[in-house]
């Protein structure tokens, strides 16, 4: 299960509470769309895009988890979104303690991000977030039938072969 967006309160207040942002959620919400209408036309299943210390970056994969870059000017819209979403999540850390790297996961329905493991270029990221769905903070849910579900809880066979 992905865990929703909870995200702190700023460092002025007392104690680190969850609060709604709605801002944020528009944001979150006209990203998915614009990543969405992207994933359609490229007839691919999941994108993830970044921030890092080495500049922007956006990757997607096919329906055979073939990764390919992310380019082109349809891309460029959803990118310059997910620039400001992952600034304004960035600005939830602790003083001093925002990643210097940080991207987030969509298949268009909803947006995701991994606080323990932000960085999704590093070896085996998006394997493990699909291991491990519960790793993935929400900004926007998923739908339960998007790409997203397919990939991270794939349908169990309801044949019931045994081995022996």
């Amino acid at each position: 299960m992905i865990r929703e967006s909870i995200m702190i309160a700023p460092e002025s207040t007392v104690g680190l509470l969850p609060f709604i942002d709605p801002s944020l959620d528009e944001l979150a919400r006209e990203f998915c769309g614009t990543a969405h209408r992207w994933l359609d036309r490229s007839n691919h299943l999941v994108a993830i895009w970044g921030i890092g210390t080495n500049g922007d970056f956006g990757a997607s994969w096919d329906r055979w988890l073939k990764r390919h870059e992310i380019e082109g000017r349809n891309a460029r819209a959803a990118e310059r979104l997910a620039r400001t979403l992952l600034e304004r999540v960035r600005q939830r850390w602790p003083a001093g303690m925002a990643p210097h790297s940080i991207g987030l996961v969509s298949d268009g329905t909803g947006v995701g991000i991994a606080p323990e493991d932000p960085w999704p270029l590093a070896p085996g990221w998006l394997d493990r977030r699909i291991a491990r769905p519960g790793s993935l903070v929400a900004l926007r849910r998923f739908d339960p039938s998007g790409n997203w579900a397919l990939l991270s809880h794939p349908a169990r066979s309801t044949t019931g072969r045994h081995i022996r």
